[in-house]
């Protein structure tokens, strides 16, 4: 949707084209070993880690922005 939005924008250029299609496989493993995990692992755990992770990586962001 961002590269949509930018694109009627017109403030998209070629290279970012070509980075957001070198990310493509990426997004497509990531998608498929969501399914295999979401299956695999109880919904409150993933949760909780998910919250963790964003907490951890959050103070790391502020921590590296000073």
């Amino acid at each position: 949707m961002s590269l949509v939005t930018l694109m009627v924008a017109g403030r998209i250029d070629g290279s970012q084209l070509q980075a957001a299609a070198q990310l493509l496989p990426a997004l497509v493993v990531g998608a498929v070993l969501s399914r295999v995990v979401h299956r695999r692992i109880n919904g409150r755990v993933l949760r909780v880690f998910v919250q963790v992770f964003a907490i951890v990586s959050g103070a790391a962001l502020l921590l590296h922005s000073f």
